[in-house]
């Protein structure tokens, strides 16, 4: 959905703030081209150190955490 989205309003080519390589791919796909990925991640703190250690592990997400 994004990328038609995208294309409906003339967006080609991205630079995409994302961890999910799930995405980069699936706009890929659908004909956007991604410039540069720009990584989101701060220090992980004492409540999401185990969500983000299993979005990496699972969904093979960016981060460069301990997994």
């Amino acid at each position: 959905m994004a990328a038609q989205i995208l294309k409906e309003l003339g967006v080609r080519k991205i630079d995409l703030l994302t961890n999910n390589p799930d995405k980069i791919d699936q706009l890929k796909l659908d004909g956007i081209e991604i410039s540069h990925r720009l990584p989101l991640e701060i220090a992980p703190n004492v409540h999401d150190q185990k969500y983000l250690v299993t979005k990496k592990q699972k969904f093979h997400h960016m981060l460069n955490l301990e997994a």
